[in-house]
């Protein structure tokens, strides 16, 4: 309800949901997914659209295990080299350092559970990530499709109470929802929290 909970612009971090009252888009089913699926995985999706939470919510859900596990969570592995894009002479060295640091994963193998790691920008298994030849790239999977963002169902009933009726929800789609990664479409939450 609103007048209970705040609404979660800009917050990336699955505790400070929980702990501050923030309303939660509930994406704990793709962790239980993700995890009797596989090992490695890779996603891309643009800036905005919660993958910093969805790693938050992954990390809480290792941290809340009862035996350890050596788990591997990287958002945006290429920040680092977007950053320095236009300078290629850097671009380049960054980009040789993070495959050095990334080939190290495929070594530690036995003694990794699960990796997950997310970007802007589509990787290339030949290049930044070519140790790591098992790495699943679940970005157009339909199964993953709403791992980030939110659906209409999602916006409708977790933030029903900011809806008032005289919303028009089909203009709403029409400005804000878009994104499709070969399944569900869904909202950028940065952009329709605001």
């Amino acid at each position: 309800m609103r007048e209970n909970k705040k609404l979660p612009i800009g917050i990336q971090t699955f505790k400070k949901i929980g702990q501050d009252n923030y309303c939660y888009v509930d994406k704990t089913h793709f962790v239980r997914q993700l995890v009797n699926g596989g090992t490695y995985y890779f996603l891309s999706r643009p800036r905005g659209l919660g993958k910093s939470l969805f790693l938050s919510t992954l990390k809480a859900a290792f941290e809340g295990r009862r035996r350890v596990v050596v788990v591997m969570l990287v958002d945006e592995y290429d920040k680092p080299i977007l950053d320095s894009i236009e300078n290629t002479k850097i671009a380049i060295v960054l980009r040789d350092e993070l495959k050095n640091f990334y080939s190290v994963i495929k070594d530690a193998d036995p003694y990794i559970e699960f990796v997950f790691i997310t970007g802007v920008s589509k990787f290339s298994k030949v290049s930044l990530f070519s140790g790591l030849n098992n790495l699943e790239d679940i970005t157009i999977s339909p199964d993953f499709s709403a791992i980030c963002g939110y659906t209409q169902d999602e916006l409708e009933n977790v933030f029903s109470g900011w809806i008032d009726d005289d919303v028009d929800l089909a203009e709403v789609k029409n400005w804000y929802n878009g994104y499709n990664w070969m399944g569900q479409e869904v909202y950028n939450p940065f952009d329709i929290l605001l």
